[in-house]
């Protein structure tokens, strides 16, 4: 019987700024559809900046690091998203402005 190997994995984000102590769950979609073993093994370049289990990543503190994920099937397919942490996020910014201003 021959094993159908993963041709590809694929992140549902690219990019990705977080606040400090904020989570996110990361989504991978491995290809083909017929792919025998679908599972991920997640991890981190930079454990400072970031903790992560299951493809659920909390940003720890400030800093920059890339969140991976590679096939389990022996295909060795990776993806891998920039993960930006920061005090507070621009979006918080032009909220707090604007609050200010009334």
């Amino acid at each position: 019987v021959t094993k159908r190997l993963a041709s590809s994995v694929k992140l549902n984000r690219n990019t990705l700024a977080l606040k400090r102590n904020k989570t996110y769950k990361f989504k991978a979609t491995v290809s083909p559809a017929t792919t025998d073993n679908k599972r991920v093994k997640w991890y981190v370049s930079n454990r400072k900046v970031l903790k992560i289990s299951n493809g659920k990543v909390k940003a720890v503190r400030k800093g920059m690091s890339y969140v991976y994920c590679k096939t389990t099937d022996g295909s060795n397919k990776t993806a891998k998203c920039k993960v930006v942490v920061r005090h507070y996020l621009l979006r918080d910014t032009i909220f707090l402005c604007l609050i200010n201003r009334i």
